[in-house]
């Protein structure tokens, strides 16, 4: 981005993005651009392309061949060819597989790119023969990279999500459970299965305060599986507590919230559980506890 031709790159991407037509005296100059030899213009020419597919779809693809046709896989790294080997995937997924191909054997950053790549490709059903069917299939920057996606739009990720809590990797794990923050904007059959996932998983416990958070911020009702995550937070909370981790205060705060409001919208049975729960956070000395009961009385 520090010299001409990935200014003028930048340039043009602009003007395709403020136009309504594709500008063709551009198109030659872009193509040029596009095969520059210095990787950097390259990678400035690909937001271009990606703008021009709009206009022209069939030759920004042939562009966007050119452009990751001999170059170092590094030029995956940048987030500007990312999204065009994203979007020229979606346009025309055999055509640039052996490139994602590529992608996912290159360096750290080049794989979590093309791993949020393939994730948006699963979420969407464009897996086609000889790509990874599964995470498992990917090495370990590719799967964070799809979780990160996936977790972006959990109402689409949630499948991939739900084996991501499992995953062998700690930073995967940690990358698939900010879906949590978002659970409660999904249907109550969505969020029931992503909770139900993540209560169950290794996850819950390295990042508890995701799914408390939510559900105590929710002005939606909760749905079914809540008292089961209320249980299992408060479960974490107090082993936490018992060992002196740190954290476990600002869980209680979250799931106190969370629990009476279950009361409130439960039946027999869930104040029930309810009232186990707040047993718990009271043996652990839970910080407003009193006073957020005696609200309620």
């Amino acid at each position: 981005m520090n010299c001409t031709r990935g200014q003028a790159a930048l340039a043009i991407g602009a003007l395709l993005r403020a136009s309504d037509t594709a500008a063709q005296e551009l198109i030659p100059l872009l193509g040029r651009l596009a095969v520059d030899p210095v990787m950097a213009v390259r990678a400035c020419a690909a937001e271009a392309v990606a703008a021009l597919l709009r206009h022209a779809p069939e030759t920004a693809l042939d562009l966007a061949e050119g452009l990751f046709t001999d170059v170092s896989v590094d030029i995956h790294e940048a987030r500007t060819t990312h999204w065009l080997l994203t979007w020229a995937m979606i346009r025309d997924t055999r055509r640039f597989a052996p490139e994602l191909l590529r992608a996912l054997a290159g360096p750290e950053k080049a794989a979590r790119h093309a791993g949020a790549t393939w994730a948006v490709l699963s979420m969407q059903g464009r897996l086609i023969s000889g790509l990874p069917t599964g995470p498992s299939g990917l090495a370990t920057a590719a799967r964070q990279g799809a979780a990160e996606m996936a977790a972006g739009d959990p109402a689409y990720g949630a499948s991939l999500l739900q084996g991501m809590f499992y995953d062998s990797d700690a930073e995967v794990r940690t990358a698939a459970a900010h879906a949590m923050t978002d659970v409660m904007s999904l249907s109550p059959p969505a969020a029931d299965g992503l909770i139900g996932a993540f209560i169950g998983s290794p996850a819950l416990a390295e990042h508890p305060e995701t799914l408390a958070r939510a559900l105590s911020e929710s002005a939606a009702r909760l749905p079914s599986r809540a008292i089961e995550a209320c249980h299992a937070l408060a479960a974490v909370a107090e082993r936490n507590s018992s060992e002196g981790r740190r954290g476990y205060a600002l869980i209680q705060r979250y799931l106190i919230q969370a629990v009476l409001r279950l009361y409130r919208q439960g039946g027999a049975e869930v104040r029930a559980q309810c009232l186990d729960i707040i047993d718990t956070l009271y043996r652990s000395g839970a910080p407003g506890l009193t006073v957020a009961l005696s609200g309620e009385r």
